[in-house]
């Protein structure tokens, strides 16, 4: 369908580890592996060796039963992460916005260096973005209709990789988008209850260079760029 992804290879017998990894580390120093299922970069970890990704199976093999072929070696994306919201109707697009993940919920914390969860996010408008999300959408059901939010990595020449789609919910910061103006959850429901919408740009609702701040303790914070504030204790 044209739509950028990574190089992904099924874990499906540990003897096939040594074949992917020489496939893989001929355009990057490392590659990535990770569980099938689960949130959160479930069981993820950048590789270098084949002992390291045997290592870390059995370690979850062990620990929480996964097999295998319960685990993906796939193209290590060096460059940015985003995430792309979007609510359709009948193969339309209604609305969407993307922002781009810059921190992590516990990231320092654990192997992969991410969580999947921000803890600081900025609101980005790239025609490449909407593009490659728009059409990912369109490969999947071409009359798509409810709330369909892609998650992109950008991979070493910088084009954003589709890494994950998620149909049928929004994601856990969508207060972020309604704080900022554009509040798709609340379209949802007037979709659903056949409603009329204000006038939505399909692309780009909300204005670039929105921050959203939040830690684990602490209620979020939404900031401007070029309206941070410090105070001297």
């Amino acid at each position: 369908g044209g739509v950028p992804v990574p190089e992904s290879h099924l874990v499906t017998r540990l003897q096939d580890i040594e074949i992917i990894l020489d496939k893989l580390l001929k355009h990057n120093d490392r590659a990535w592996l990770r569980a099938i299922r689960g949130a959160g970069s479930r069981a993820a970890l950048p590789i270098k060796t084949a002992r390291q990704a045997i290592e870390w199976i059995d370690y979850w093999h062990t620990m929480r039963k996964l097999k295998s072929n319960d685990f993906m070696i796939a193209e290590y994306l060096p460059g940015s992460e985003f995430a792309f919201q979007s609510i359709w109707e009948d193969g339309e697009l209604i609305t969407s916005q993307a922002r781009e993940r810059l921190e992590y919920v516990f990231g320092n914390l654990t192997p992969s260096g991410q969580s999947s969860s921000p803890s600081v996010a900025r609101t980005t408008n790239r025609d490449d973005l909407n593009n490659i999300a728009y059409k990912t959408v369109k490969v999947l059901d071409k009359d798509a209709t409810g709330i369909f939010c892609i998650d992109l990595k950008e991979n070493s020449q910088g084009i954003p990789c589709v890494t994950e789609i998620n149909a049928g919910r929004f994601f856990t910061t969508s207060n972020f988008f309604a704080q900022a103006g554009s509040n798709m959850p609340h379209y949802y429901v007037k979709m659903a209850y056949g409603e009329k919408l204000p006038q939505l740009p399909q692309y780009n609702a909300i204005s670039e260079g929105y921050y959203w701040v939040r830690l684990i303790d602490k209620g979020p914070i939404m900031i401007k760029d070029g309206e941070w504030r410090c105070q001297e204790i």
